[in-house]
């Protein structure tokens, strides 16, 4: 399963993840939210974690913070 990543154009530092490539089941209070290009789409089983799996398989997304993710990933998400 593909994964793809979107900004929030509300919330810049909020990030949500799905499985639908159009965002279009991310939540509305984030929105309007930015296809990110700069990171693509992660593949299941490659780039993804079991919380982020869990909460796409249970709710369709996963919505983090860049704060929430580097510190979990080491990876910075913002400038």
């Amino acid at each position: 399963m593909e994964i793809y990543i979107f900004r929030s154009g509300r919330a810049p530092d909020v990030f949500g993840f799905t499985a639908d490539e159009t965002g279009s089941n991310l939540p509305t209070e984030f929105a309007p939210w930015e296809y990110s290009d700069d990171a693509g789409a992660l593949t299941t089983g490659v780039g993804a974690s079991e919380p982020l799996k869990t909460a796409i398989d249970r709710d369709g997304y996963y919505i983090a913070s860049s704060e929430t993710l580097s510190r979990n990933t080491g990876i910075p998400w913002v400038d």
